[in-house]
């Protein structure tokens, strides 16, 4: 069985992976089921099921980016060994670097490479990472965002990185950002389609492997 883990960076990211997977789930026609795996809040379970294929998929929030090389032993212990050995894992590494050194999306640095060590057991590590906030991934659709604040499309962003200019651009019509599960409502009003096709992130790479054979 194919089974994928993403490792998140935080709950925006969460939330925007989320809302991804319910939009190419549609897509593909596959069912998808969500497993109450007695896991903690910050612990995602999925089945997907298209004809007689299952795969499983897994979400974990990091909470920080620094944070995230811990995850190797939720991989192996709640992953790996949860669903067996003789299954095929591909797991997603979803973080930014906005503010890292540019190593840190090729892992030479400190306990990045041993996070990578740690996931030895997995077929394939991919790096879903941009010099971007998840906020300038979810800003490839303008027109989306301005059409839930109900405003018209600004001529130009205010702000130097992503969050600020989300927060900028919710000020200036009265609302505030707020970040995470907060977000959902927004996020899901997004075409995943627009923001796939703008190659901010190797989003279709992901979808070709999740969904290769549904």
């Amino acid at each position: 069985m194919d089974c994928y883990a993403f490792i998140l960076e935080g709950d925006t990211e969460l939330e925007f992976y989320r809302t991804l997977l319910r939009y190419l789930c549609d897509k593909h026609s596959v069912r998808i089921t969500k497993i109450d795996d007695g896991e903690f809040n910050d612990d995602y379970t999925y089945e997907l099921v298209s004809g007689s294929r299952r795969s499983i998929l897994k979400f974990k929030e990091a909470n920080s980016v620094s944070n995230m090389p811990k995850s190797g032993d939720w991989f192996y212990t709640k992953c790996f060994l949860r669903y067996g050995s003789e299954n095929h894992w591909t797991v997603f590494l979803c973080y930014d670097t906005d503010t890292y050194n540019d190593y840190i999306s090729v892992g030479y640095r400190d306990d990045w490479n041993d996070l990578r060590e740690s996931l030895k057991k997995a077929d394939k590590v991919i790096d879903l990472a941009a010099k971007a906030d998840i906020e300038d991934v979810l800003l490839q659709d303008i027109a989306g965002v301005c059409n839930y604040l109900n405003c018209p499309i600004p001529a130009s962003l205010k702000g130097s990185k992503g969050k600020r200019k989300m927060r900028n651009l919710f000020m200036q019509n009265e609302k505030y950002y707020h970040a995470g599960e907060r977000a959902r409502e927004m996020i899901e009003s997004l075409d995943m389609g627009v923001i796939m096709g703008s190659g901010i992130l190797p989003l279709n790479e992901m979808e070709n492997i999740v969904f290769k054979n549904k």
